[in-house]
């Protein structure tokens, strides 16, 4: 099977149009008597996990393709969770703490384009810590907007963003965009 490994800096980033294969490693603890201890390398504590995210605009071969990947590459035969995109499970967030990004576009994903000539628009889907995160919306359009919700909108060229809370957005969502804004500040030098 082909496939291309993500840079570090790009752990959390998926385009709808793609497939991902993603490796958790995880370690097991016991409490006893409300204390936590670590449970040795040797007793085989050490484990994996392995989710294959599919988006929404996912061909159904590379869906297929995503799964045969999981396979061929589980050398520990740990889980594999098939993750559909807007359905993923708290686990799955957690690994990328608020940080992970959805592109409906794969120009967005492949590049930022700071050339770009129109805003794009970035919506907070979840409300609970470090399971929330953005994604793309497929064009910058009011029908959008919700007074629930939180909004980012990155300026044509990329130079500048700006946050949009509804009336009724939730303080958690509004922590969420904001979070989320500086992450893409940071991950995009805008």
């Amino acid at each position: 099977s082909s496939y291309t490994e993500l840079p570090m800096d790009r752990h959390g980033e998926f385009c709808s149009l793609d497939a991902y294969v993603i490796r958790w490693g995880y370690q097991l603890s016991h409490l006893i008597d409300g204390a936590k201890f670590e449970m040795n390398r040797s007793s085989g504590s050490i484990r994996c996990c392995y989710f294959f995210w599919q988006g929404e605009h996912c061909s159904v071969t590379e869906k297929t393709a995503s799964a045969l990947l999981t396979v061929e590459l589980d050398k520990e035969r740990g889980p594999q969770i098939r993750v559909p995109q807007y359905k993923e499970p708290p686990v799955f967030l957690q690994l990328f703490d608020g940080k992970m990004v959805v592109y409906h576009e794969r120009s967005l994903f492949d590049a930022f384009e700071a050339s770009s000539s129109q805003s794009t628009m970035f919506t907070i889907r979840s409300c609970v810590e470090n399971e929330f995160y953005i994604l793309q919306l497929p064009d910058l359009n009011g029908r959008w907007l919700q007074s629930v919700s939180s909004f980012i909108i990155v300026s044509p060229g990329g130079d500048r963003l700006f946050v949009w809370h509804g009336s009724d957005s939730a303080s958690s969502i509004c922590e969420a965009a904001t979070k989320c804004a500086n992450s893409l500040r940071q991950r995009y030098c805008v």
